[in-house]
């Protein structure tokens, strides 16, 4: 993942999706250490983006399931996701987040 001012990131995108002048976030992440250097997460999350609080349109919701392992150059993770607005992806990524 690349993050760039003002970037979310969001589980069931995989690309930059531009968002009108509000955006509600919500995500929730329950991480189990497996054995060793081994973790395993269930995430879900919302996103509500609009251009006024008053008129909210339909949220987009995503959850998935996520392997991560601790290496030396980072954590190395591999997710599968379903969005409501994408369907089903997969993403993976080595190193940390800056």
């Amino acid at each position: 993942r690349r993050y760039y001012e003002h970037q979310i990131p969001f589980m069931g995108y995989n690309t930059c999706m531009d968002a009108l002048s509000k955006v509600f976030v919500a995500d929730l992440e329950l991480r189990c250490h497996i054995t060793g250097n081994h973790y395993l997460s269930l995430i879900g999350a919302a996103c509500e983006s609009t251009d006024s609080f008053i008129e909210l349109t339909k949220p987009v919701y995503a959850g998935g399931i996520q392997y991560g392992l601790k290496t030396l150059l980072g954590p190395v993770t591999v997710n599968c996701h379903y969005s409501s607005l994408n369907k089903f992806g997969f993403y993976a990524s080595v190193g940390f987040d800056f």
